[in-house]
């Protein structure tokens, strides 16, 4: 049980040092995680090797109104997000847009 949280603490470790900047989360997600940072959305896998990332219009990914905008939700096998101009995003689990 203390190796499974230390490999999980080396791998929020890697992925903390290759987003470069400011994270508003990090999500379990199937074998690996969702990341949701200011300007970008990744997906890693278990091991902390980055799969892929989304960068949207050039806005962050944070609302004024989350009750009505909410800026990052996973639904499923879709990501939904809204940026600061309330722009909607439809992601599925392979970081391809889908519908803006």
């Amino acid at each position: 049980m203390i190796m499974e949280r230390d490999k999980k603490a080396e791998v929020l470790e890697l992925i903390f040092r290759a987003t470069n900047e400011e994270l508003y989360g990090i999500y379990p997600y199937q074998d690996g995680y969702l990341v949701h940072g200011v300007f970008n959305i990744l997906r890693f896998d278990g091991e902390g090797r980055e799969l892929w990332s989304f960068a949207g219009g050039g806005e962050v990914f944070c609302t004024r109104d989350i009750q009505k905008y909410p800026p990052f939700k996973i639904k499923g096998d879709t990501i939904e997000l809204y940026d600061w101009n309330h722009v909607h995003y439809l992601l599925d689990v392979n970081g391809h847009l889908l519908a803006a």
